[in-house]
């Protein structure tokens, strides 16, 4: 069962530590990975060169793996959002849910971006989601 998060909800999300960061040119696609927790959320904060659309693709989405035992995929959705940086947070201007495999395509102008990931709902207290994203700009 799913829980829907608010608005208001989801951009305090975008307020939690939790942050790594590019200041170079997105020429290539970069890959941001971390670990995302019940009801928490980390952004990566970057930057492109030309104006366009952005594409983050969900490469990996895992449950941690618990002592002595590998880990375990992992099929529900986590929230990913695309949005501006201020301070030290990710205020997200637009995001969706996404699987493992998902690729989502954002059009938002300007260079200085951040891809904020967070719980939707779907994990469970004592649940850690390790993720990778791969984001692209053109």
């Amino acid at each position: 069962m799913t829980r829907p998060l608010p608005a208001l909800l989801l951009l305090a999300l975008g307020a939690l530590v939790g942050c790594g960061s590019s200041t170079e040119p997105l020429e290539t696609p970069l890959v941001f990975e971390g670990e995302l927790a019940f009801q928490g959320s980390e952004f990566h904060n970057f930057t492109v060169v030309a104006e366009g659309t952005i594409r983050i693709e969900v490469v990996r989405l895992q449950q941690k793996a618990v002592e002595g035992e590998g880990p375990v995929g992992f099929d529900l959705p986590v929230g990913v959002g695309l949005g501006r940086p201020a301070e030290d947070q990710c205020q997200a201007r637009t995001s969706d849910r996404a699987n493992e495999g998902d690729l989502l395509v954002f059009g938002l102008p300007g260079a200085e971006f951040c891809v904020l990931v967070f719980d939707v709902g779907t994990l469970l207290p004592d649940q850690v989601v390790e993720y990778a994203l791969s984001v692209s700009a053109g």
